[in-house]
């Protein structure tokens, strides 16, 4: 009978609802339908008074690949408190100096190195390949799948970018009496060439590149001569018969591009008279070397000209290279004033060309504009404005020089705090990675806080340096030294342990020069009592490292404690009224001073004494008045008359005492 009620009653509830619903829909039709009848009187009146206005659909806008990704990361922002993603671990093991971030992405590289090596070493044991399609570079790099004396073979080491197994094969293949289609020899040279007869070398990894010059590996070129005389590409070169024009211009290139700057021009010259037409980027290999082979700068830009008309009369257009490889030479001729007039031609040009310059442009630009370290001008203040609505694009490896120079130039030309804000913005806004690798971010922040240090108000140095540091950049020694003169110049001193905490993150508290200024900084008044007992920790901080440093004789960089030090740390215990600290501190130096370097500055002498004599202690004043004497300081006579004032002396310390006069 119960589940029997409970049934009925749940029966009635959904009649219920049922019952409201369909009162409900009923409400909303005829609410529509009035609003569509009133609806329709409306536009039959306004059609009666005006014409109905058109609909126009906007055209599709063109989005690419990106369109999404950059969307999303328009809604977020740059999270300081967060290390880069490469260091992301363990909080613990997160690196904060230099040393310890390029250990750390140097070790996970060769981590990876390592992995890649037994992948690639042992390949029978990765056979599961359950990728569909395949992905080629997932899979195991096994043998060749063909023999070397066959044309397959040969295709095969080309397409591998191995030139010297390609080379070798070409010559078992002639050995054998076959000949070689001329366009796989074409092939095969433009490969030699490309790596001057070499096998193309060990390509670094994302982190290892952002190190590289850590590592062995420099992208600048050196200028002098590296092409192989006597290499697989001149043999192969010369075992053509008749070599075609396309052949012609991959033994230029590759004369051009290491410097046999003689050889390419003897058969760039010969092809010319020839009437054989080249194309675009042997030109600009050509362009990019041979000026330089002049002596005088305007024989340097009428060689300019001479190839930017074979350019013309060849039928072909300039492309970025071309102009780049131009603003190259005319950045080695910055000193002479001509040189400014012939890079605004060029950029003229390119305009008439429909070229956007490139970062490089620039770049070479800053090198001509601010050749010297007094030059002046409104150069960089118009790159700056024009880049600043327009993509920037790496299009190649000297592109990542342009901001770390534009910083550079903006302090050491220009002095110019606003500039610098500029560029800092055009870089944040676009993209970070455009620095380039650690040094040239270290060269581009260095200079930025510098100039910061130098004309900012230190809560707004603080709050950059905040921003820096520690994940984006570790600062130079110079840079932590110019920023404890901006907090002393502005009195800053309750930035002052923070900076000690960050010295110790960055290893820098084996610095001697760095430490003894900031201690001097410290000493130089007394504070409020936290910031002071601050001051004080710090001390004893630098005296406990000294002390496990000298029971440590293994160490090469020990802390080193100096008399300028010492000085410092008994004015600081003085100001926090820790006269045992004080007297500890000149204590070790009476011991060993002998061997510490430098000596106590008169002002921290004078005031042990004061507070020995306050204490009516004769032993520790006589001590401090006999290092006075010893380093010649002018208040001696002062402090002795005080001491025979203020005093009860024996026969034997008054004795002392004249002595020391």
């Amino acid at each position: 009978m119960l589940q029997l009620a409970k049934c009925s009653r749940i029966l009635g509830h959904i009649h219920c609802y049922k019952t409201n619903r369909l009162i409900a829909l009923s409400s909303y039709r005829d609410s529509t339908t009035k609003t569509s009848h009133q609806f329709q009187n409306n536009a039959m009146s306004s059609d009666a008074t005006s014409d109905v206005k058109e609909i126009v659909i906007p055209l599709r806008k063109k989005r690419d690949e990106f369109s999404i990704l950059k969307a999303l990361s328009s809604t977020t922002k740059d999270d300081f408190s967060a290390p880069h993603f490469k260091f992301i671990d363990d909080p613990f093991l997160i690196p904060m100096s230099s040393l310890d971030k390029r250990t750390f992405a140097l070790a996970k590289a060769s981590g990876r190195k390592a992995a890649n090596y037994v992948f690639n070493e042992y390949p029978k044991y990765f056979a599961h390949n359950p990728a569909e399609p395949s992905i080629e570079s997932f899979v195991p790099v096994s043998g060749f799948a063909f023999e070397d004396n066959t044309l397959e073979g040969l295709h095969e080491r080309i397409e591998r970018r191995n030139p010297i197994a390609a080379f070798e094969s070409y010559q078992k293949i002639l050995d054998g009496g076959l000949d070689v289609p001329q366009e796989t020899a074409e092939d095969l040279l433009d490969l030699l060439c490309y790596y001057n007869s070499e096998d193309p070398p060990e390509r670094l990894l994302a982190d290892e590149l952002f190190f590289h010059r850590d590592v062995g590996q420099d992208n600048f070129k050196k200028m002098r001569k590296e092409w192989k005389d006597d290499g697989a590409a001149e043999r192969l070169f010369k075992l053509m018969k008749e070599p075609s024009v396309k052949a012609c211009c991959s033994i230029i290139r590759g004369r051009a591009k290491y410097y046999q700057t003689d050889r390419a021009l003897d058969e760039y010259y010969r092809l010319k008279s020839s009437g054989a037409k080249m194309d675009i980027a042997t030109h600009n290999a050509v362009l990019a070397v041979s000026p330089l082979m002049k002596e005088h700068v305007e024989s340097r830009w009428q060689s300019v000209r001479e190839f930017l008309g074979d350019i013309a009369s060849d039928g072909l257009s300039p492309n970025i290279d071309t102009f780049n490889a131009v603003c190259f030479t005319l950045s080695r001729c910055n000193r002479f004033r001509e040189t400014r007039a012939w890079f605004m031609q060029t950029l003229s040009e390119m305009k008439n060309c429909n070229i956007e310059p490139s970062l490089t442009t620039w770049f070479y630009g800053l090198q001509i504009f601010y050749g010297a370290d007094n030059a002046q001008g409104r150069f960089l203040y118009d790159v700056v404005d024009y880049l600043q609505d327009k993509p920037l694009l790496l299009r190649e490896a000297t592109d990542y020089e342009f901001f770390s120079s534009a910083m550079i130039k903006c302090f050491v030309n220009l002095k110019d705090l606003e500039l610098a804000y500029k560029i800092d913005h055009l870089l944040t806004s676009k993209n970070t990675a455009l620095l380039g690798d650690s040094f040239r971010e270290g060269l581009y922040y260095t200079h930025f806080l510098r100039l910061l240090c130098l004309y900012e108000q230190i809560d707004k140095v603080m709050e950059a340096y905040t921003n820096f540091t520690p994940h984006r950049y570790t600062p130079t020694f110079t840079a932590m030294e110019e920023l404890i003169s901006a907090i002393d110049l502005n009195d800053g001193f309750e930035h002052l342990p923070r900076i000690w905490s960050d010295m110790i993150l960055f290893q820098y508290t084996r610095r001697m020069d760095l430490v003894e200024h900031l201690l001097s900084i410290m000493a130089k008044k007394k504070q409020e009592s936290q910031l002071q007992q601050l001051f004080t920790k710090t001390v004893k901080d630098i005296q406990k490292q000294a002390q496990i440093d000298a029971m440590n004789r293994k160490l090469s960089d020990n802390q080193i404690l100096s008399g300028k030090m010492i000085g410092s740390m008994t004015l600081i215990f003085l100001n926090a009224e820790d006269f045992k600290g004080a007297w500890d501190a000149m204590q070790f130096f009476i011991h060993n001073k002998h061997r510490l370097h430098g000596f106590p500055s008169e002002q921290s002498l004078v005031r042990l004494a004061e507070e020995s004599i306050g204490k009516s202690d004769v032993e520790k004043t006589l001590q401090i008045l006999s290092l006075m004497s010893d380093f010649g300081y002018p208040k001696l006579d002062y402090m002795v008359e005080k001491v025979k004032l203020k005093l009860n002396l024996t026969d034997h310390q008054k004795s002392h005492l004249e002595d020391l006069l």
